[in-house]
């Protein structure tokens, strides 16, 4: 029975540290992601908005047009039987929960970026987050 409680991996739990006003959803927004080949998100994953679409995607930090720029972290989705990863079909609009204000604060370590972004692009992505009232915690 306790094999159906742990579902191992990283939970939400680790990402979200703090989040105010949690009852009325104040941080966190359901957003349209579309991606141009079959994506996997994992809780945790950065995402930019697109500013020509206005649609979401993983964030792409050598990127342009906004793809490059922070706008949430990938928090779930409205589907309750797999709420913390989501494959994200080819050209098809999703829809998404981010976090993507705050005053909120998420730990570091189990945020998720694409392989080969390096320090110089987290830090500007950290920057953003912080701007926009998310706090970074270092967890151990």
């Amino acid at each position: 029975m306790a094999s159906l409680l742990n579902r191992g991996g990283v939970r939400l739990g680790n990402i979200i540290q703090f989040e105010d006003r949690t009852e009325t959803g104040y941080c966190r927004e359901t957003v349209v992601a579309r991606e141009t080949a079959v994506k996997q998100y994992k809780i945790g994953q950065i995402l930019s908005k697109v500013t020509a679409t206005g649609l979401y995607q993983i964030i792409n930090p050598a990127g342009s047009g906004g793809a490059e720029l922070f706008a949430g972290i990938f928090i779930g989705t409205d589907n309750a039987l797999d709420p913390d990863n989501l494959t994200v079909a080819a050209t098809t609009d999703t829809n998404v929960v981010v976090l993507y204000r705050g005053q909120a604060a998420v730990g570091r370590k189990f945020l998720v970026f694409p392989a080969g972004t390096t320090d110089v692009q987290k830090d500007a992505v950290y920057a953003s987050m912080e701007a926009a009232g998310i706090q970074l915690i270092d967890q151990l």
